[in-house]
Parts: C-alpha cells; structure tokens; sequence
C-alpha cells in the first residue's frame, strides 16, 4: 500500500485513517451492527427482545408473509401505505424545493424570504409534532377550524387516521425541509450558463419550454442530490 510513496505522502494517508476512524467506528456500531442483529431476528420465531424460548426458523416467517392470508393482507398494506407516504413525500421535495428556488431565481433574492423560509429547518422532530397537533386537532386546531369556518371542509382533518397521516405529515416535513432542497436546486439554477436562458429566450422560448428544454437538464446533478439525500438534523 505504501509502495513508492514518499513519507509525506505516507503521513497524509495515516491521518486521513485517523480522522476517517470515529465516524466508521460510529456507522459500524449504529448501522451496521443493528442491520445484522435484526437479519438474526428475522429467521427466528422471536416476538420481542423479552421472548425466552427463541427458535431457529429459517424462511419460513417470509413464507408465512406470502402464504397466510391475515399476514398477507397486514403485509400488503403496510407496504402500501409507506409506498403512498414516501410518493407524497417526494412530491413535497419538489413542490416545496424547486417551487420556492425557481421563484427566487426568477425574482431575485431577498434576505427575509429566505430567512423566513429556511427558519423551519431548524425545528426540532418533536416540534414539528407539536405543530402538526395544534394545527389539525380535530376540535381546536387552528387550520382544521378555518377550513371548516370558510366551508371549504364538511369534517375536520383527522391528523391521527391513516388518510389523515398520509397527506398532513409529508406536507408538514416538506415545509419543514424547504430550505434545504431550497439551496440545492438554487445552487443547480445559479450554475446555468445566462447565456443559454438568454438564447432560449431569443429564439422565443416560452417559461415551460426553458424549463424543460434549458433548466432542467443542466440541474440534472440537482434532482439526484434531492432525490437521495435525506436533510440532516440540525443541531443546537
């Protein structure tokens, strides 16, 4: 490994190892370990960590998920509504993300309007649950009693029924990490040449053929840095 490297070189590598240790050491025990400890559970018959009679089962709980109707149908639509859950949410990336960057790219920017914008990324998970109850309890929620007093609702939203979970929370999170996707797709719109918008325009390109046609291609790296990465916590 450290064949025809001079001794810098070599210091270089060795403290790269060093700073690269904590964190692989922190990602083996808190992801990789668990991963393996739960792959154990899954081929035996254990139903919590309390069970004292565990058994070595094999397959068969992934045959029982296929061949058992009850388990099917609780199987079927678990995932179902987590596929639902993850498709609203990655529409809110979009909506919220790309939404606000090409109308702050279009206008201009403005200091307060990202402040105001990026402030909710610094709440905390259970802040935005506190936030979700106030705003959608089916008897004092603030938003629940507007719609219902402009008569755009018959019933209030309720925030802990499944339609309700489904919709209300990944529009919540999407508000919450606007800023995030905000500053990616933002970056991506800066890094377009002016001269290609420029040209486009010339040749009588209208707003949804520049999209299309200028801005998104060249905010391809963008759209997968959206698309995979997950916003992380902020810390205090």
């Amino acid at each position: 490994m450290f064949k025809n490297l001079t001794s810098r070189e070599k210091k270089k590598i060795v403290w790269s190892y060093v700073f690269l240790t904590p964190q692989l050491f922190l990602y083996i025990s808190l992801t990789i370990v668990p991963i393996l400890v739960a792959v154990q559970i899954l081929l035996t018959d254990r139903l919590n960590y309390t069970d004292p009679d565990v058994a070595f089962v094999g397959v068969n709980n992934f045959v029982e998920m296929f061949s058992n109707d009850s388990v099917r149908e609780t199987y079927v639509d678990a995932v179902v509504r987590t596929l639902r859950f993850a498709s609203v949410n990655y529409l809110m990336v979009y909506l919220f993300g790309l939404g606000l960057a090409l109308l702050m790219y279009e206008i201009g920017f403005r200091g307060g309007f990202f402040t105001i914008i990026y402030l909710p990324y610094m709440l905390s998970g259970l802040a935005l649950g506190f936030i979700s109850v106030m705003l959608f309890s089916e008897s004092s929620g603030t938003l629940n009693l507007l719609l219902l007093k402009l008569g755009i609702l018959k019933d209030p939203i309720n925030i802990k029924a499944p339609g309700g979970t489904l919709v209300i929370l990944p529009i919540l999170a999407g508000w919450r990490w606007a800023g995030f996707y905000l500053a990616i797709f933002l970056s991506g719109l800066l890094s377009i040449p002016i001269e290609t918008i420029e040209a486009a325009i010339v040749d009588g390109a209208n707003y949804r053929q520049r999209l299309i046609r200028v801005y998104f291609p060249q905010m391809i790296p963008s759209f997968i840095i959206c698309s995979m990465a997950r916003p992380p916590e902020p810390t205090a």
